[in-house]
């Protein structure tokens, strides 16, 4: 359980920097939870971070004023759906509900704009994170995509009731 205040925070334009800090930070502490790496996003520039803030509803949590957590909601490719990236916990937060926060913090907020399902896909060798979205209700949907000859994703899909 969350010990702190936890502050949610939805980005907006001008946190791009804030983004930026976040997500170099996270593929530096967790790199196997990724798809992408540091070495790749290290070198964006800034216009492709502004534009990266902009293509999705990012979200932070905060304690202190210190980012412990980020996740994104990015449009499904069919247009209808939305979906869950690149959610990560600072490993001192972690089994301590700031990742069912960031999650439900999207999920309200998708709630409320009518959205009916939210889909993601996770590394099939990342027990926890799979653990941890099973635990919130997401479902597999059966879909597996390769990643490499060695890698490969699961897609999962929560339904958001009214």
């Amino acid at each position: 359980m969350i010990n702190a205040v936890l502050d949610i925070k939805l980005l907006a334009s001008e946190d791009w920097q804030l983004l930026k800090a976040t997500r170099l930070r996270a593929l530096c502490n967790s790199p196997a939870a990724f798809v992408s790496d540091y070495a790749l996003e290290v070198h964006k520039t800034d216009e492709q971070w502004r534009e990266l803030l902009t293509a999705a509803t990012w979200v932070v949590a905060m304690e202190a004023g210190v980012v412990i957590g980020i996740a994104a909601l990015f449009p499904g490719h069919l247009g209808s759906e939305q979906h869950i990236e690149s959610i990560w916990v600072a490993p001192t937060h972690r089994q301590s509900g700031v990742f069912s926060t960031l999650l439900n913090a999207l999920v309200d907020r998708e709630r409320k704009r009518g959205t009916r399902d939210l889909a993601l896909w996770v590394l099939e060798n990342n027990h926890d994170a799979k653990a941890a979205y099973t635990r919130l209700g997401f479902v597999p949907t059966g879909e597996r995509q390769p990643l490499s000859r060695d890698r490969f994703e699961m897609r999962l899909r929560l339904k958001i009731d009214d």
